[in-house]
């Protein structure tokens, strides 16, 4: 993917172009409703989220020079995975996002198919439920 002004943005690339995949990828999208963080935009779609997100992350980026290289990260209720896919700038070996909310699972699930991106991992804990993964993260982002 690419960013423009802040906005991941997806590419079709190897996916058909025709008027019903539009139309269906449309329907995907309306039926998973709310994006809470964003906005993203696949192909000609905009995605309009309830926070504009790009605020945080222009707050948030200078901090993020003194990882190590290829980053294990973590985004804590990660919503609809503007973060997670805006740490992907940093090329981490693998960014995993927690949300308890289904919806959350479904939009990063779109998400991934699309981009077709193994690097992505969302999974559907709570944060008292991170235990385990004690000193597996380079980096945890909770934003909100």
């Amino acid at each position: 993917f690419t960013l423009n002004d802040g906005i991941p943005q997806l590419a079709a690339t190897e996916r058909p172009q025709d008027e019903t995949f539009q139309q269906d990828l449309y329907a995907v999208v309306k039926s998973l409703t709310p994006w809470r963080v964003g906005p993203i935009k696949i192909d000609d779609l905009f995605i309009e989220s309830e926070w504009d997100s790009r605020h945080k992350w222009n707050r948030l980026e200078p901090a993020l020079s003194d990882l190590p290289p290829a980053p294990t990260c973590l985004d804590i209720g990660h919503s609809s995975g503007y973060f997670m896919l805006r740490l992907q700038s940093l090329n981490p070996k693998m960014v995993i996002g927690i949300d308890p909310l289904d919806r959350c699972w479904l939009q990063i699930q779109l998400l991934k198919g699309l981009l077709q991106n193994e690097k992505l991992l969302s999974l559907p804990l709570r944060m008292n439920e991170l235990n385990r993964f004690e000193y597996f993260f380079d980096l945890a982002l909770c934003l909100g």
